[in-house]
């Protein structure tokens, strides 16, 4: 199986990024044999290569993606490839790997999903208000008690 980090280097013993857009490099894994190609941001400071970091993603045939946060258009881009993406932030490469086996990992459902309070500034901002909307059923404490999307 090949599957997508984005690291602060290009090997195993790299930590994973805080968030994609930043991260220094992305790395494609075989997991079969535990080999690297690894791909540098050309931009880490400002995150403009996020896109062609997800179309890297994509033509390797990645299954997953550890990172960090990651924000809206490469996310999309990944999800609806159908790529599975967990929060791996501050591990090193490696040890995710092993935590993403082991369904150690949290599983990233949105943009930013990877920060809880960063997805709550974003929930309350995107949407403005959440009345009459849902939210797999379940009720929103940010809505004063509305059911949100």
């Amino acid at each position: 199986m090949k599957i997508a980090v984005s690291a602060n280097g290009p090997d195993l013993k790299s930590i994973v990024g805080e968030s994609f857009e930043n991260s220094p490099y992305l790395l494609i894994i075989e997991t079969d044999d535990m080999s690297i190609d690894s791909y540098k941001n050309n931009d880490p400071q400002h995150g403009t290569d996020d896109l062609k970091m997800a179309e890297n993603i994509i033509n390797a045939d990645c299954e997953v993606l550890i990172t960090g946060t990651i924000e809206r258009p490469a996310f999309e881009m990944v999800a609806l490839a159908g790529v599975t993406r967990f929060c791996g932030k501050g591990y090193r490469v490696q040890e995710a790997i092993r935590l993403m086996d082991e369904y150690n990992l949290d599983f990233i459902t949105d943009e930013n999903g990877a920060d809880p309070e960063t997805r709550e500034e974003r929930h309350k901002h995107d949407r403005g208000t959440c009345e009459g909307n849902t939210c797999e059923g379940n009720t929103c404490d940010t809505c004063d008690g509305n059911t949100c999307s």
